[in-house]
């Protein structure tokens, strides 16, 4: 989601005519938070905010062949999956093997083969996670969307997205591994249009209005140049990543009035 760009608006682009006129900024300001109490015509089907699962119906190859039950065992996952994390920062993805994690884990070989088949299903089980644990973070900001401004629940959005990548370990690498296997590409793909759905949800709650294709190419593009600002902030900006990140804030928040201001 927040991570390196993915090239999910690209390639729904390729599935859809989205049309060439390019909007030009507003200048009029947007409201507040509003719940549109129902979604009309143009927004059935949009993804409900309840209830969502991120979990992709992975390739065999990329799924995990057994889910730990006992205490000990998810632990045993856990030092798995942290020490994968651990390598895709310090030596790359392209150093990355299971041998190499099963070192570091201090787990044996064969244990790590118990549950993991490959590193390709080690590298889409971290990425999972990670997207899990965002997706709680958006949750959050969700539920207390009455309570605040939208525009600084998109600030918070951005600010918790930024510090995420920054402070979680391996959390950027596995987004850019992720860009390096087709079949791990089409699996982050997938879940990108998942949390797109969300986003678009939340932007007809906004008072957005458009079909379902248009407020899901809208999400993408807010998901998109924050994940994609985020990931060259932080790598090639560090020092000055906040700053960086505060002018893509005006962006986003200039890119959703726009759109609010279009429907009113």
């Amino acid at each position: 989601m927040w991570g390196a760009g993915t090239g999910a608006l690209r390639r729904l682009r390729c599935s859809y005519d989205l049309g060439e006129n390019v909007p030009k900024p507003a200048r009029a300001a947007s409201p507040v938070w509003q719940t549109v109490s129902r979604p009309t015509d143009k927004q059935e089907g949009i993804l409900r905010l309840d209830g969502r699962n991120l979990e992709i119906d992975a390739p065999v190859e990329l799924q995990q062949r057994r889910s730990p039950q006992q205490e000990r065992a998810k632990e045993t996952v856990e030092k798995i999956l942290d020490a994968t994390a651990e390598l895709l920062d310090d030596e790359g993805h392209e150093n990355l093997t299971t041998e190499r994690v099963a070192e570091r884990s201090g787990v044996n070989i064969a244990t790590l083969y118990h549950y993991f088949p490959n590193k390709l299903a080690l590298l889409h089980a971290l990425a999972q996670q990670f997207a899990e644990q965002q997706q709680e973070k958006l949750d959050a900001v969700y539920r207390g969307r009455e309570e605040a401004d939208w525009r600084d629940s998109l600030d918070r959005l951005v600010d918790e997205a930024l510090e995420f990548n920054r402070t979680v370990k391996g959390a950027l690498a596995v987004s850019r591994a992720m860009q390096n296997n087709a079949t791990l590409r089409r699996v982050d793909y997938e879940r990108d249009l998942r949390q797109s759905e969300f986003v678009a949800g939340v932007l007809a709650e906004l008072g957005v209005v458009g079909s379902r294709r248009e407020l899901q190419t809208r999400a993408l593009m807010l998901l998109e140049t924050a994940g994609g600002a985020i990931d060259k902030a932080l790598m090639w900006y560090p020092e000055n990543a906040n700053d960086i990140m505060d002018e893509v804030k005006v962006m986003l928040r200039q890119y959703i009035e726009y759109y609010i201001n279009q429907a009113s």
